[in-house]
């Protein structure tokens, strides 16, 4: 069977932004099943002079013209929907349809299902369908008909799950979850008490400058300057993992020269995926309170390395533990917040560790790897 994959996020080799999360599920669903796949690969602009279309190796890339306000959306998405499907798949023959957000590629699927007579899934990764589920008003009435429609609505975590669930006011018993999919090596219990013990203390956070506000960068460094004020024998340094506009960059620095904490404040630039999780290794925790966090791909590489981690309640991997399992959530990014919670993650440092140790040793991070992850998919696909 082949599936359509409708994606906007997909790597096909133009200059858009992307991430590899669907490419890693296909490759894996198509390295152990039978089945196979085509792209339909979306991107949006405001541009109507940058519509394209071409091919590329997977499929499909189209550029599309579109404003994503009410009464406009869902008409701009059904005309470009039957101009793809006139104009360039009808000649194809897909078995299903997997769209892989809501409030965008579901609308899609919604009309290619119903020209071609074919059932589809659909994905909620949280984020950008949260935010055009509750501002695209005219819309949300088709989004629950999307919902309902499918033959399985997959979640990437609990968390997308429950918040879709308060947004509809009705429960999806048509769902499941199905995290992305993981390549990591789990750290050795002796990698975990290998962690150096010095009089500081270190941290990591990881970001791309231009999400610097959503990732919560400048609270967490107040939070730190809240620390230092308050606890002046505490020696805490934060190394910032990334790259991208120098006036973030600037901002950033700012920031911290203005609360005094230039030197605590190191910015280590981009580095290699490698190098990444060794200074992750390092660190007595990885600090990222980030906001509407559709999965976190950088939480879990931080807890394979046997690293706490502060995050985000009710968002990103939220869900996937009990509370103060692997680190410690924050409700907001408010800065006392924050202070509070590193302070926990001090106290409790070792006890963090361990418990993260058990759960590496219990086989507990199995459920993010391939096997899992295919046959979670290949149950989904028949329902």
């Amino acid at each position: 069977m082949k599936i359509l994959h409708i994606h906007q996020d997909f790597p096909d080799g133009s200059a858009y932004p992307h991430t590899k999360a669907v490419l890693n599920l296909i490759e894996a669903v198509e390295a152990n099943t039978n089945l196979s796949s085509y792209v339909l690969s979306l991107h949006r602009t405001s541009n109507p002079f940058r519509v394209s279309v071409k091919p590329f190796e997977r499929g499909l890339s189209l550029v599309y013209f579109s404003l994503p306000l009410p009464y406009i959306h869902r008409f701009m998405l059904y005309f470009w929907a039957s101009l793809i499907r006139i104009f360039y798949l009808n000649s194809m023959k897909f078995g299903l349809i997997h769209a892989h957000k809501l409030t965008s590629e579901g609308l899609f699927a919604k009309h290619l299902a119903a020209a071609w007579g074919l059932k589809y899934l659909i994905s909620v990764r949280g984020g950008t369908d949260f935010r055009f589920y509750s501002r695209i008003h005219d819309c949300k009435k088709l989004f629950d008909q999307i919902l309902k429609g499918a033959q399985k609505v997959i979640f990437l975590t609990p968390a997308a799950q429950k918040n879709m669930e308060k947004l509809t006011g009705f429960p999806l018993a048509n769902s499941t979850v199905i995290p992305n999919l993981c390549r990591f090596s789990m750290a050795s219990d002796s990698s975990g008490s290998a962690k150096k013990q010095n009089s500081s203390i270190e941290y990591t956070t990881v970001l791309s400058f231009h999400q610097y506000k959503r990732k919560g960068v400048l609270p967490l460094i107040s939070a730190i300057g809240l620390l230092r004020d308050k606890f002046p024998a505490l020696q805490i340094r934060l190394t910032i993992i990334g790259t991208g506009d120098d006036s973030v960059l600037n901002l950033i620095q700012s920031h911290s020269a203005s609360l005094g904490l230039s030197d605590q404040i190191v910015f280590s630039g981009s580095l290699n995926h490698d190098a990444v999780l060794r200074t992750i290794a390092a660190s007595d925790a990885m600090l990222l309170p980030a906001l509407d966090e559709t999965f976190g791909m950088a939480y879990l590489e931080s807890i394979a390395t046997q690293t706490p981690i502060l995050y985000m309640k009710e968002t990103g991997i939220d869900g996937f533990f009990r509370e103060n399992l692997i680190g410690v959530s924050v409700k907001t990014q408010d800065p006392e917040e924050i202070a509070r919670a590193i302070l926990v993650l001090i106290e409790k440092r070792d006890e963090f560790r361990f418990h993260i140790a058990e759960l590496i040793r219990s086989g507990f991070f199995n459920i993010f790897k391939s096997e899992h992850i295919v046959n979670s998919y290949t149950n989904a696909l028949h329902g």
